[in-house]
């Protein structure tokens, strides 16, 4: 289960998300491979830059029963790790879920997948992202607008300069995706022992606000 507290939205008139008692059984059922997730986060660096309320994107990959989500991120470089797990590292946050309007073939899955794996690793980087440069590592936008190009299903000329919020754009024109609802995250925040006394709940309750605080700030100037 989820240390987050889930609460899903439906938008489209077909929701591939629905709001059931266990939402997140619900989007790890429904999303197909391809699934892009795009958030809203904090970071103030690619607001700036992109001039949109997006910071964030990453994608799903099915094998299976497992929901697996690839994406680039600050400090970690491109990683892979399941659904529920990277819905609890960006927490709070709400993600904007766009679905494919058709399904992959069994070649664009093979390829899909082998890129994706293939730049597992690779350090993060976004200063290019102005120049429109390659170099050693690669953002969040970049990495799956190449996978999608990968697969001859978008084109890009400069994949470092395209942003989350104008890869969402890139692909809801076309109609290569379509929304399918939103996912709200809220964080779940532990409660002090019920054994506490007066003094231990006030130092419980200092501790977590300077947590959060902390937090907030490096979500906001370190993007992460």
């Amino acid at each position: 289960m989820l240390a987050t507290s889930l609460l899903v939205i439906a938008l489209s008139t077909s929701p591939v998300l629905e709001t059931p008692q266990d939402p997140a059984e619900s989007a790890a059922s429904h999303l197909p491979t391809g699934t892009l997730l795009f958030s809203q986060g904090d970071c103030l660096a690619v607001k700036v830059f992109s001039a949109s309320s997006y910071t964030h994107v990453a994608m799903v990959c099915r094998t299976g029963e497992e929901v697996m989500v690839y994406d680039a991120n600050p400090g970690t470089g491109v990683r892979c790790q399941p659904l529920e797990a990277y819905l609890k590292c960006i927490a709070p946050d709400e993600i904007q879920v766009m679905v494919p309007q058709r399904d992959m073939s069994d070649k664009e899955l093979e390829k899909l997948r082998s890129f994706l794996d293939s730049k597992l690793g690779t350090p993060y980087a976004v200063l290019h992202h102005t120049t429109g440069q390659r170099a050693e590592g690669v953002h969040c936008s970049e990495y799956l607008t190449d996978a999608l190009c990968e697969i001859d299903w978008l084109e890009a000329k400069s994949p470092p300069r395209v942003s989350p919020g104008s890869l969402l754009d890139g692909v809801s024109g076309p109609n290569i995706y379509r929304s399918a609802g939103l996912i709200q995250i809220e964080e779940e925040l532990p409660s002090p022992p019920p054994d506490a006394g007066r003094c231990g709940r006030m130092w419980f309750a200092t501790k977590q606000c300077c947590q959060q605080c902390c937090k907030k700030l490096s979500r906001v100037f370190l993007c992460r």
